[in-house]
C-alpha cells in the first residue's frame, strides 16, 4: 500500500531560479504542478541541465497567462440523507445556485457531483450512464445538479453512526477527476461515523480513517468537513469525542481545507468562503518518486525562493517511501503582493527551487535532490487596468423600490485610480453622472460599491427604465476598465387595477350567481398568480380554497359547493378582492377593489280561499314585484287534491301578464299537480299577482272539505330557465262550504222488553218546519204492547191533538237543529248506520258524534237529544316533530287524515278504546278524542274542516285519550274528577299538563264513567291528600295515601310501539300508578319491574305495616326493603291483633287483580290457594308460617279467564273460603 503525506511548512530561503540534483540521489521527480487563482499550471517545458548547473536533471519552467485565467475545479458533495438532516438539505438546496453562480463569476470551470450516504452509499450520482461503471460522470450543469438535489430529502434518522468514511472513498475513488483541476469534497453530517471493525448494528463501513486522510492526500483533495461540534453517537458502540471531532478537524486541516460548525454557520458563508479559498489557493506541487530498490527514509523538502513566495504551509517529513512509491509535496503560499515589488511581469523574480533529503535504512543521509522553476507571467500579469461587474440588481428585474440601490464589483492587479471614477444613471432623462465622493456613493475600499439615493428627489418613478454603467475607472498606471458593466431595470410603484366585475357593481340578479369575478392587471410586474384573496360579506377567501382561482386575467370564485350558501336569497353581496404584483426586487405592489350586488328573487305565495260548492273561485298565483326582472318565461307547479278542486282555466285577467303573454295548464300529467307555463316578451306589469288561476270544487266533494295548495318544491318554480330564483314565502288552501242538505235517517230502538223494533226518522227537506208539517212528517199512533215506544214529541198550536211523531223533518235553517226523543218506560238500545249521515255535526246527547258512533244504550224514559249543526268550516295549524305525536283536532276533516292532512304520516292515526285497553287504527277523526301519529318530517301543516269550540266526552273507568279545541288553551271540568292530564313530549316523553292546548292529545285517568267538558270551570278546590308515604324505587318516585283520587298520578299506557316502560308501580284496580289516592283505603300494592330497594318517608302516615312474599314488615322511618322482579309489596294499614280467623278479598268482582287479607290471632302455617268452581286448583298465592296479625297477599291474573274462582285458606285448626269473580 502506497503511503502519502502532505504537510505544510512556512520557513522559506530566496536562492534563484536555478535548480540542482544530485544523479546519485535515490529521489526522482514524478511532476510539478503550480496552482495560481484556482488553475493548476503544468510546466510548458522542461529542459535537463539547460547550461544553468550540471547538477541540475531537470528545469521546469510555467507560463502564466494573468488575464483572469482561472482553472477547473471538481467538486463531489457528501449528503448525509439520514432523517435529523432535512434542514440542512434543504439549507444546500436553497444555497447552491448561490455557490455556482460564485464560480461562474470568479470564471472557474467547474463540476460538480454528490454521494449522499446514512447506512449506504449506493446511491452515488452518476450524470453520464453510459459511462461504464464503476467510472461516475460529474456534471457541469448546475440546474441539472439542482434537480437531482431537489429528489434528495432526509429519512430514517436516529440510527447513528453513518457511512462518512465509505461516501469519501466511493466519490475518491469512482468519480472522472481531472487531473488539471482542483480537487474539493464538500461533506456535511452531524453524526459520528462508521469505520471498518465497529460493532453498532447499523454498521456496515468498510474504511479506515487514516487510510481515508492518506489516500486523499496522495490524490490531492482538498476535504471541508461541515458536522455538529459534537455529533450524535450511538449508545457508545463508536466513540464520539474527542475520537470523532478531532478526526473531522484534522482531515480537513490536513488536506488544506476548513472545519465548519453545522448548528452555527449559515451554508451562505460556507459556500463563500470555499469560492475565496478556490480563488486565493496558490501553491508548487512535486510528486517525487523512490527510484531506488530499497525503501527511504525521514524523506522531507526544503522550498527555496525569493520574497515573492510568502509560504503559508509546507510538507512535513515523510516516515519512509517504498521503492517505487510517489509522494506529493505541495507548498502553499500567498497571493503575490504587487505592492510589494511582486509585479505580475517579466521584471520580478519568480523562480525558486525545491531540495529533498532521505535516509537509508541505517539512518545515513542519502545523496541529495534538487530541482526547481520558475514562473513567467505575461504581459497580462502586470498592472492591466480593472475588471468591473455589475452585481445587483439583475438585468431587466422589475422592481417596486423608487430608491432601488445598484452593487458593482471591481478588481484590479494595481491599485485603483479613484478619482478616475465615473458612474451614470439614465432615467429616461439623460445620463447623471457621479464621483467617487458623492454621498450616494456607498464603496467597499477597492474591491466595489453601491448607488443609493440619499434624497428623495433622486427616487426613481413609476415606470422609469433606468440603465446605470460604470463608465470609467483606472488603476495608478493610468489603465482603464477591460469592459464598461452596466445594466438596466425598471421600477413599477403602482398596484394591480381592476375593472369589469360579475356581477355588475350594483346590479339586481335573480339568484345566486354561477361566478363571481372581476378583471385584474399589472402593466408591468405582473399580477402574483398565488397571493390574492376574495371575501363576501366579510369572510375571506384564499388561493387554498379550489373553488377561488386566478385565470390569467381575472379572479373568479365558482360559486358552487359549500360557496352557494354565501349568496342566499335576498342578501345584498358586498364583495372585496385584493391582489399583488409579482415585482422581481422589494415588496410587492398591493390593491383591493369592493363592489356590491344585490341577489334576488321573486318570493311567491299561494291564497287562502273559501269556496261554495257548484261556485268558481280565483286562486291568485302571488309573486311580488315580478316587473322588476326581465322575465321571459316561467313553469309553476302546484300540489293539490283532485278530489276536492278541479281547475278550469287559467287567465291574464287581475295578474302582471300583459298582453301577448302565452299560457296554459296542466293537469293531466300528474294528478294532484296543476303546472302552469308562460312565455313572452313584454314587460310585467306591477301587479303582485303573476298568474290567475281559476278552479271549481269537485262535484263529489264532502261539504267543510279543503285541499291545501302547496308548490311542488323541489323545483317548484322555474323562472326564465332557472336563471332567476325564487323563494316560497306562504302556501295557501282552498275550504269548501257545506253542501245544500236534503236528507233523511233512521234511527231503530230496541227495548229490553218488546220483541219488536221502533224505527224513527229524522231529517231535512225544503218546506218543512218545526212545526207538523202535513206529507213530510208523520204522526205515531200508541204501539202495541209487543212493540217499543220511542217518538219525537211535537207542541203544533195548528194541530194539537198531534203530539207524537214517527218522522220529523226540518227546514235547513237556521242552524244548529234540535230533536228530542222520548223513551217510554223501558230501557233500550238505539242503533243507526252511519252510512249516509249527512255531511255536518250530528250530536248525541251532547257527546256522542253519530259519524263516529252507531249504537246508545239509554235508560228507562230518558229522553235523548240530537243536534244537527254546520258550523262555518275553518283552518288551523298542528305542528308535528319527527316520531310519535299525541294530538288533538282543532278543526275536525271531512276528508281522510293520511294523507290529506298530514301527507307525512304512515298510514293511519291510532285512537284508543278504554273499554277494551286498546289502540285502533282510523283515518278520520272526530271531535274531543284524541290520536296518536307517527310522522316522518318535523313540520306545520294546515288542517280544516269542522271547527271544533267546545266538546263533552264521555268518560270511561281508567285511561281515556282526549283531544283539543280551537282555543289556544283551555280549562275543563270533568265528573267526577279526573287525575293529572298526561300530554306528550317528543324528547322526553310524558309530561303532566293542567290546561288542554290546540292541537295536542292527553291522557285522562278517571275513577268511574263521567263527563269530560272542554272548555269548562273545575269545580271547586281539590283537597290535598290526608296523608302520605313517599316511596322511592331505582330512581324514581312513588306515593300513596288517603285522600281525592284526583290527587293521583296514573301512568299512562304505552304508545302504538309499546315502548313506554316503568321501573314499577303502584295498582290501582288494573292500572299502574306513581301515585294513588282514595278516601277508604286501607290498603295499597307496589309492584316491582326491576330488582331494587324501596324507601319510604312516613313522617305523616298512620301506623304502617308492609307485607312481601309472606313476610311483614312494620314500616318505620327510614326503613327500606329489596324487592326482586316481579314482588308485590303490600302496604296495609296496622291494625290491633285479631281476636279470630278470618278472611277477605278485595276488589271483588276484580278485573285484573285482587288482595288477599288473612287475620292470623296468633303464629302458625298457612296456605292460600285459587280454585276454580271444579275445585281444581288454579294458582298457589302464599304458603308458610304466618305471625300473628293481618296479612295481605296480591294476586294478578295472567292467562285466566273470566268467571267464577275460589280463594282457599288453611290454617292448622280450620279452612275457610271465599268466592270472587274475575271479570277483564
Amino acid at each position: 500500500m502506497r503511503k502519502f503525506g502532505l504537510f505544510l511548512f512556512t520557513t522559506v530561503l530566496m536562492l534563484g531560479g536555478v535548480a540542482l540534483a544530485n544523479n546519485t540521489s535515490p529521489i526522482d521527480v514524478g511532476y510539478m504542478h503550480f496552482t495560481y487563482n484556482g488553475k493548476v499550471h503544468a510546466p510548458e517545458f522542461y529542459s535537463p541541465n539547460a547550461g544553468l548547473d550540471a547538477m541540475s536533471p531537470y528545469d521546469y519552467e510555467f507560463l502564466v497567462s494573468c488575464h483572469f485565467d482561472t482553472g477547473g475545479v471538481d467538486v463531489a458533495f457528501l449528503i448525509d440523507s439520514s432523517g435529523s438532516m432535512m434542514s440542512a438539505i434543504a439549507d444546500v438546496k436553497m444555497t447552491i445556485g448561490g455557490f455556482a453562480d460564485s464560480l461562474d463569476a470568479s470564471g472557474f470551470d467547474y463540476r460538480l457531483g454528490a454521494c449522499p450516504f446514512a447506512d449506504s452509499t449506493e446511491h452515488m450520482w452518476d450524470f453520464d450512464r453510459t459511462t461504464p461503471h464503476p467510472i461516475y460522470e460529474m456534471t457541469d450543469s448546475v440546474s441539472w445538479f439542482q434537480d437531482t438535489l431537489l429528489g434528495c430529502n432526509a429519512s430514517g434518522g436516529a440510527d447513528a453512526p453513518e457511512e462518512y468514511l465509505d461516501a469519501c472513498a466511493a466519490v475518491m475513488r469512482f468519480y472522472d477527476w481531472r487531473l488539471l483541476a482542483m480537487r474539493l469534497i464538500i461533506g456535511f453530517t452531524d453524526a459520528v461515523f462508521c469505520e471498518e471493525g465497529n460493532p453498532c448494528a447499523n454498521c456496515h463501513g468498510n474504511e479506515d480513517k487514516d487510510d481515508i486522510i492518506t489516500e486523499l492526500l496522495d490524490g490531492g483533495f482538498v476535504l471541508f468537513n461541515v458536522t455538529r461540534s459534537s455529533p450524535y453517537g450511538s449508545g457508545g458502540c463508536v466513540p464520539i469525542a474527542p475520537y470523532h471531532i478531532n478526526w473531522y478537524h484534522l482531515s480537513a486541516d490536513t488536506t488544506g481545507g476548513m472545519w465548519f460548525d453545522l448548528s452555527t454557520v449559515d451554508w451562505e458563508d460556507i459556500f463563500a468562503e470555499i469560492v475565496e479559498f478556490i480563488r486565493d489557493y496558490q501553491s508548487i506541487k512535486v510528486a517525487i518518486i523512490n527510484s531506488d530498490a530499497d525503501t527511504i527514509f525521514n524523506v522531507y523538502g526544503e522550498f527555496l525562493a525569493g520574497p515573492c513566495f510568502e509560504l503559508l504551509e509546507y510538507p512535513d517529513t515523510v516516515e519512509f517511501i517504498a521503492p517505487g512509491d510517489t509522494v506529493i509535496f505541495e507548498w502553499l503560499f500567498a497571493p503575490f503582493d504587487t505592492l510589494a515589488g511582486c509585479i505580475l511581469d517579466t521584471t520580478a523574480d519568480f523562480c525558486f527551487m525545491t531540495v529533498f533529503h532521505s535516509t537509508n535504512g541505517i539512518g545515513v543521509p542519502n545523496p541529495e535532490f534538487i530541482t526547481g522553476g520558475c514562473v513567467y507571467f505575461g504581459e497580462d500579469c502586470g498592472c492591466d487596468g480593472t475588471l468591473a461587474s455589475k452585481d445587483f440588481p439583475p438585468d431587466w428585474a422589475i422592481t417596486t423600490c423608487p430608491d432601488q440601490y445598484m452593487d458593482y464589483s471591481m478588481w484590479a492587479r494595481c491599485e485603483i485610480d479613484t478619482g478616475s471614477f465615473i458612474f451614470k444613471i439614465n432615467r429616461g432623462t439623460g445620463w447623471v453622472m457621479y464621483d467617487w465622493a458623492d454621498p450616494n456613493i456607498v464603496h467597499y475600499s477597492d474591491t466595489g460599491f453601491t448607488w443609493f439615493p440619499s434624497d428623495p428627489l433622486l427616487f426613481f418613478e413609476h415606470g422609469d427604465t433606468v440603465h446605470h454603467e460604470l463608465y470609467m475607472l483606472e488603476d495608478i498606471s493610468g489603465l482603464g476598465l477591460h469592459d464598461l458593466p452596466s445594466g438596466v431595470f425598471v421600477v413599477d410603484l403602482e398596484p394591480p387595477v381592476y375593472d369589469t366585475p360579475f356581477p355588475e357593481d350594483g346590479a339586481l340578479i335573480g339568484g345566486p350567481p354561477s361566478t363571481v369575478s372581476i378583471n385584474v392587471f399589472d402593466d408591468l410586474a405582473g399580477v402574483d398568480s398565488d397571493n390574492f384573496f376574495m371575501t363576501v360579506n366579510g369572510d375571506t377567501i384564499l388561493p387554498s380554497d379550489p373553488y377561488l382561482t386566478y385565470t390569467g386575467s381575472s379572479i373568479e370564485l365558482d360559486v358552487s359547493g359549500p360557496h352557494v350558501a354565501r349568496f342566499p336569497a335576498g342578501d345584498t353581496a358586498f364583495v372585496c378582492v385584493g391582489a399583488q404584483d409579482a415585482p422581481d426586487l422589494c415588496d410587492p405592489n398591493v390593491s383591493d377593489t369592493c363592489w356590491f350586488f344585490i341577489i334576488d328573487h321573486l318570493s311567491f305565495g299561494l291564497p287562502e280561499r273559501v269556496v261554495a260548492p257548484g261556485e268558481f273561485v280565483d286562486i291568485p298565483i302571488i309573486a311580488f314585484n315580478p316587473q322588476r326582472f326581465s322575465l321571459d318565461s316561467f313553469e309553476i307547479s302546484i300540489k293539490y287534491d283532485a278530489d276536492i278542486l278541479v281547475f278550469t282555466e287559467v287567465t291574464h285577467t287581475g295578474s302582471a301578464l300583459p298582453t301577448g303573454w302565452t299560457i296554459s295548464f296542466d293537469t293531466t300529467t300528474t294528478r294532484g299537480i296543476v303546472t302552469v307555463k308562460g312565455n313572452g316578451t313584454a314587460d310585467l306589469l306591477e301587479v303582485d299577482t303573476l298568474v290567475m288561476l281559476r278552479a271549481t270544487p269537485h262535484p263529489d266533494a264532502p261539504g267543510a272539505s279543503y285541499t291545501t295548495l302547496l308548490f311542488d318544491e323541489p323545483d317548484a318554480i322555474t323562472l326564465d330557465g332557472g336563471t332567476i330564483g325564487y323563494e316560497i314565502l306562504f302556501e295557501g288552501w282552498v275550504l269548501v262550504e257545506w253542501l245544500p242538505e236534503v236528507w233523511t235517517h233512521d234511527l231503530v230502538f230496541d227495548s229490553d222488553l218488546r220483541p219488536i223494533n221502533t224505527t224513527l226518522t229524522f231529517g231535512i227537506m225544503p218546506g218543512a218546519s218545526d212545526m207538523y208539517d202535513p206529507g213530510l212528517d208523520i204522526q205515531t199512533v200508541p204501539p202495541p204492547s209487543n212493540r217499543t215506544e220511542v217518538f219525537f214529541p211535537i207542541d203544533d198550536p195548528l194541530y194539537p191533538v198531534i203530539e207524537r211523531l214517527s218522522r220529523d223533518i226540518r227546514a235547513a235553517d237556521p242552524i244548529p237543529i234540535t230533536w228530542q226523543i222520548v223513551t217510554a218506560g223501558e230501557p233500550g238500545e238505539l242503533t243507526w248506520t252511519t252510512y249516509n249521515l249527512p255531511d255536518g255535526v250530528i250530536t248525541l246527547n251532547g257527546m256522542f258524534e253519530m259519524h263516529h258512533h252507531d249504537s246508545y244504550l239509554y235508560d228507562a224514559d230518558e229522553t235523548l237529544t240530537i243536534v244537527y249543526d254546520r258550523p262555518s268550516p275553518a283552518m288551523a295549524d298542528i305542528e308535528l316533530a319527527a316520531g310519535w305525536n299525541l294530538i288533538g283536532l282543532p278543526s275536525v276533516p271531512t276528508v281522510p287524515i293520511v294523507p290529506n292532512v298530514f301527507p307525512d304520516a304512515f298510514y293511519e292515526i291510532y285512537g284508543y278504546n278504554s273499554a277494551t285497553y286498546t289502540y285502533f287504527g282510523t283515518n278520520s277523526a272526530e271531535a274531543g278524542r284524541g290520536y296518536w301519529v307517527f310522522n316522518n318530517a318535523e313540520d306545520e301543516y294546515s288542517v280544516g274542516g269542522v271547527p271544533v269550540s267546545s266538546y263533552e266526552f264521555p268518560l270511561e273507568p281508567g285511561w281515556n285519550l282526549v283531544g283539543c279545541t280551537n282555543l289556544v288553551s283551555a280549562d275543563y271540568y270533568a265528573d267526577p274528577p279526573i287525575a293529572v292530564l298526561y300530554g306528550w313530549d317528543p324528547v322526553s316523553g310524558y309530561v303532566s299538563a293542567s290546561m288542554i292546548e290546540a292541537g295536542k292529545g292527553y291522557w285522562a285517568l278517571s275513577s268511574g264513567y263521567g263527563t269530560l267538558r272542554v272548555p269548562g270551570s273545575r269545580s271547586a278546590r281539590i283537597d290535598p291528600p290526608d296523608w302520605k308515604v313517599d316511596l322511592s324505587f331505582a330512581g324514581e318516585s312513588f306515593a300513596f295515601g288517603s285522600g281525592d283520587f284526583s290527587n293521583s298520578k296514573g301512568i299512562p299506557p304505552a304508545g302504538p310501539d309499546g315502548e313506554f316502560e316503568s321501573v314499577g308501580a303502584l295498582l290501582w284496580d288494573r292500572y299502574d300508578m306513581w301515585e294513588s289516592y282514595t278516601p277508604d283505603a286501607d290498603s295499597w300494592v307496589f309492584r316491582a319491574d326491576k330488582d331494587g330497594r324501596l324507601t319510604w318517608d312516613i313522617s305523616d302516615a298512620p301506623l304502617l305495616e308492609v307485607t312481601v312474599n309472606g313476610v311483614i314488615t312494620p314500616l318505620e322511618e327510614g326503613g327500606s326493603i329489596i324487592l326482586r322482579k316481579g314482588d308485590y309489596a303490600t302496604f296495609n294499614i296496622r291494625k290491633p291483633l285479631p281476636n279470630d280467623y278470618a278472611v277477605y278479598v278485595k276488589p271483588n268482582p276484580a278485573n285484573a287483580a285482587f288482595t288477599v287479607t288473612v287475620e292470623n290471632p296468633k303464629k302458625g302455617e298457612v296456605k292460600i290457594g285459587l280454585y276454580d268452581i271444579l275445585g281444581h286448583r288454579v294458582d298457589r298465592i302464599a304458603s308458610g308460617e304466618l305471625t300473628a296479625g293481618t296479612h295481605s297477599f296480591g294476586w294478578r291474573a295472567k292467562n285466566h279467564p273470566s268467571g267464577l274462582y275460589l280463594v282457599r285458606v288453611d290454617w292448622g285448626e280450620g279452612t275457610a273460603v271465599k268466592r270472587v269473580v274475575l271479570l277483564k
